[in-house]
């Protein structure tokens, strides 16, 4: 068990990122104390450090050439970014649920409550978990108005993807496409597990940017990637190993899932445009507001080369 830490204030946090070898040149410890009163907090400024090198010095860490400017920025850029691709899982979210209305009109044998008890019957001793979360969700005001005119332990599809939680509505999609053998939806619905995390994170303000460092096998959050996210890098130019190397970390994999889903899934062309407009006023005009911050930084610029080169080759 972890001993238990002190809460401290934000003076005694600025002076703890000055030992650690922190500079406060283009940003004066005031601005700094007065940036985590009132923006943010200290754990999340701290998450950004590492992205950064450091070394041992007697015993303790310190970091090499990194202003606090620097981690104020990755946070600013982070929250942009978080913005961006809550949206865009929303899209994501919405189109998965147009898609299987879609299978189901063209689908002679589908009465709309075909799918929806095949799938429940596949669930085994699962069913009882689904019926807890329709029981749970038809409760609220949102979806109330929706289950109203029906049996909530026998809902038609139109209702039934607007009660369940978005994990499951993957599992349903996924079972749709293995059911009617679609080759290339069950490749998305493989990748979806990716942009459910995704969503997830954003959904708890979680940072996207705090640890961008590839991963080895042996180390914690290992990715190994799907193959058919590999296969797109490959097909941006990527080596088998560069991609690999990449998609080994989580955080980048499951950016990357979603940029490469979005445009498969999100059809409809305002809909596109809306989603392509914000994501490239963060990607080609905040992220480079102050690219010289990140200028001696490998990793973040590899990073940003690979973000930005997805989103021209697919968000179009």
């Amino acid at each position: 068990m972890n001993p238990q830490r002190t809460l401290y204030s934000p003076q005694s946090l600025v002076r703890h990122l000055r030992e650690e070898g922190v500079l406060f040149q283009l940003m004066d410890e005031e601005e700094a104390v007065h940036y985590l009163t009132g923006s943010t907090n200290f754990f999340k400024i701290n998450t950004y450090k590492k992205n950064y090198a450091s070394h041992l010095e007697n015993g303790k860490r310190r970091y090499d050439s990194l202003e606090f400017a620097y981690l104020k920025e990755l946070d600013n850029i982070d929250r942009s970014l978080r913005r961006v691709c809550s949206a865009m899982c929303l899209d994501v979210e919405h189109c998965i649920k147009v898609r299987l209305l879609s299978l189901a009109h063209e689908d002679p044998s589908e009465d709309g409550y075909r799918l929806v008890r095949a799938f429940s019957d596949s669930l085994d001793g699962g069913r009882h978990a689904l019926e807890n979360e329709i029981e749970r969700n038809s409760e609220n005001p949102y979806c109330a108005a929706v289950t109203a005119k029906y049996d909530i332990h026998d809902l038609p599809l139109w209702a039934f993807v607007e009660v369940i939680p978005f994990g499951r509505l993957l599992r349903l999609y996924q079972f749709a496409a293995q059911e009617r053998s679609l080759a290339k939806d069950a490749r998305l619905a493989e990748l979806l597990e990716l942009v459910r995390d995704l969503r997830n994170a954003v959904a708890h303000n979680n940072c996207l940017l705090c640890d961008l460092t590839p991963k080895r096998p042996d180390e914690a959050f290992y990715l190994s990637p799907p193959a058919p996210l590999r296969n797109a890098l490959e097909q941006l130019g990527l080596t088998r190993e560069q991609a690999q190397f990449r998609l080994s970390n989580p955080r980048i994999a499951q950016i990357t899932a979603l940029l490469y889903i979005h445009p498969h899934l999100v059809t409809d062309p305002e809909m596109r445009q809306d989603a392509y407009r914000e994501l490239r006023e963060v990607v080609d005009g905040r992220m480079p507001l102050r690219g010289v911050y990140f200028a001696g930084n490998a990793l973040l610029r590899d990073c940003y080369r690979l973000l930005k080169r997805e989103m021209d080759a697919w968000c179009r």
